[in-house]
């Protein structure tokens, strides 16, 4: 993959972008803004520089909201405390925390008991150490719980689509949800975990399809469709919540 920073000028706005060059994408080009409130175009290789800013232009109307969202702060979580009675999400629920000091240990654990997280954190911890600890810790579990709970959508899903991935991973990806090696390999973003099933689902069964139809052509969204009728349901509830499936 190349990737190369550029400028794009919308109206009296100049926007800088990160061009991801792929020869892995065929012909489809695609717009992201993650976290941060970086604009990403994933291209294929050959595709030319005033081929791109058409594009861009084009979806003029859907950069300028995804920006504003960002700058208005509609994807930014508050700042969280890790205490007793603050809830985290997790499979489309909110979850209580449960803090517990224990002392004379150094080990920051999480385990998951009638409904609640019960993190058990050293009583010597205070302040951002504290914090830190936590907050790894909690990343690990949901990890744990993100592993198993893809792996096994997977393979419930995977026989409306008629396609069986080599490997199911999930891990840190800043601008992704989801993704399908050119190995069979699918990779899922841990956060998603959070969200309802009917979200995950969504997420699983698009790469599922994409194991069948590289690319989003018009053969990929009528497989798509026929596997899941209601995706473009689940699809907007996930624009619309997912700036709330963090933990840091």
């Amino acid at each position: 993959m190349q990737v190369e920073d550029a400028t794009l000028e919308i109206g009296p706005s100049t926007i800088a972008y990160r061009l991801k060059r792929s020869p892995r994408r065929r012909r489809t080009m695609e717009i992201s803004v993650d976290a941060t409130g970086l604009l990403s175009v994933a291209v294929p290789m050959r595709t030319t520089r005033n081929e791109v800013d058409a594009f861009l232009h084009g979806k003029s109307a859907w950069i300028r909201k995804r920006l504003a969202e960002h700058r208005n702060g509609a994807h930014r979580l508050p700042e969280r405390s890790f205490a007793s009675g603050e809830s985290l999400p997790y499979l489309g629920q909110h979850v209580a925390l449960d803090v517990i000091e224990i002392e004379g240990t150094t080990q920051t654990s999480v385990r998951f008991a009638s409904s609640r997280l019960e993190v058990r954190v050293p009583a010597a911890l205070r302040g951002d150490e504290r914090r830190s600890h936590m907050c790894d810790a909690l990343e690990r579990w949901y990890k744990s719980r993100a592993r198993a709970t893809f792996s096994e959508r997977v393979h419930v899903l995977a026989p409306l689509v008629g396609a069986h991935p080599r490997r199911v991973v999930a891990k840190t990806q800043k601008t992704r949800w989801g993704s399908c090696g050119s190995d069979g390999t699918l990779r899922f973003n841990w956060c998603l975990v959070m969200a309802p099933l009917q979200v995950i689902d969504y997420i699983v069964v698009h790469e599922l399809c994409h194991l069948r139809r590289p690319g989003h052509g018009k053969a990929f969204w009528r497989l798509l469709a026929r596997a899941l009728p209601d995706y473009e349901l689940r699809r907007a509830e996930l624009r619309r919540d997912g700036g709330s499936y963090r933990l840091r």
